[in-house]
């Protein structure tokens, strides 16, 4: 009796597991930066991700692309469910327009101001039926298109959109730990070294002159 009372104190006593929800971003060169997520330690996959996405320096993001188009399958799995702009017949309840990631801030306050700015809100649900058609628990969401503006670096910042959500689990009543790394952009090698050789034609004209 004293044994098990002594391993239920312990129970007790012990602080239950904390597990991450990560989201990373990645530079895949030519000014594109790559969203992705993992959950792989939480109990419960993620049911919807509200994220600000913002840049510096006078740099703004053009486009977003890659991301998941309507209900999660096999297939294809993933947060294709856009809320802030889905549209379906009232009528039929047939979807007529699956929308976009990118939340307007014309008819979503709390939201950043877009694309053609320095940020952008995204907001990604997932919908599925049976669990064979869940996201998976890591990939990606979205890549980014950023127009630097003359910046010889980007760095591109994630932050949870609280006001949107954030981050929301299956099961409610799971509040993660939300783990958010952005990422530096920087020219190709390449890029970096005609940028040196127009810069010295340059100085060599102006010394000619």
């Amino acid at each position: 009796m004293r044994m098990t009372v002594s391993i239920l104190a312990v129970l007790l006593l012990t602080p239950p597991a904390v597990a991450t929800v990560t989201i990373t971003c990645g530079d895949l060169g030519n000014w594109i930066a790559e969203l992705s997520y993992d959950a792989s330690g939480e109990p419960c996959l993620v049911r919807a991700f509200a994220l600000d996405i913002t840049v510096e320096g006078g740099a703004t993001i053009e486009s977003i692309s890659d991301y998941k188009v309507g209900e999660s399958t096999a297939a294809d799995p993933g947060y294709g469910i856009f809320p802030g702009s889905i549209q379906i017949d009232p009528v039929t309840g047939e979807v007529i327009d699956w929308g976009t990631p990118v939340a307007d801030p014309t008819n979503h306050p709390g939201t950043q101001p877009g694309l053609g700015t320095g940020g952008i809100t995204i907001e990604m649900v997932s919908l599925y039926s049976g669990a064979e058609n869940a996201p998976l628990v890591s990939d990606t969401l979205c890549r980014v298109a950023i127009d630097p503006n003359g910046a010889s670096a980007v760095y591109v910042s994630i932050a949870e959109n609280t006001i949107r959500g954030g981050i929301i689990m299956e099961d409610p009543d799971i509040i993660p730990t939300v783990r958010l790394v952005g990422c530096a952009l920087v020219p190709e090698p390449a890029t970096l070294l005609l940028l040196g050789l127009g810069g010295l034609i340059l100085r060599r004209l102006k010394f000619k002159n």
